[in-house]
């Protein structure tokens, strides 16, 4: 018996690895400095999610 993935499985799968890619693309092209300004300060990182975020909601 084949097992077979329900609708919503896929749903869920493919918008997790968007997700997964546009945090990995956001890295790449912000580069370290992302890195550096999430750990010194928090607002800039909640701004930046925000920002990568922004895109998805529209």
């Amino acid at each position: 018996m084949k097992h077979r993935f329900t609708a919503w499985q896929i749903f869920v799968i493919v918008w997790a690895a968007l997700f997964i890619l546009l945090v990995l693309i956001g890295v790449v092209l912000k580069g370290p400095d992302l890195l550096r300004t999430t750990f010194s300060d928090p607002n800039a990182a909640a701004h930046s999610a925000a920002s990568i975020a922004a895109p998805l909601r529209a």
